[in-house]
């Protein structure tokens, strides 16, 4: 079930981020997940694949930001460039 959760994430972000490949966008989210087991608090309010899906995600992304060869703002000047 959780690992069905990691790859649709890593599908939906890689649909917006096509330079990245899915597999290691698989590969960062199994750590999210990992670590998500590890913090989750059953006293903590919310269903675990919120949590979970959030920490995923994050994962991701700190994935995707290591790997850029650019910084944020030099992408986003790129981007009123294109005029996206």
């Amino acid at each position: 079930m959780n690992t069905s959760l990691v790859r649709s994430i890593a599908y939906h972000l890689f649909r917006r981020r096509h330079y990245v490949d899915v597999d290691d966008l698989i590969r960062a989210g199994t750590t999210g997940l990992r670590e998500a087991i590890r913090w989750y608090g059953h006293e903590t309010a919310g269903a675990f694949q919120g949590y979970a899906s959030d920490c995923i995600r994050d994962a991701m992304l700190e994935f995707v930001r290591e790997s850029d060869w650019s910084s944020r703002p030099v992408r986003l000047r790129q981007r009123s460039i294109r005029g996206r």
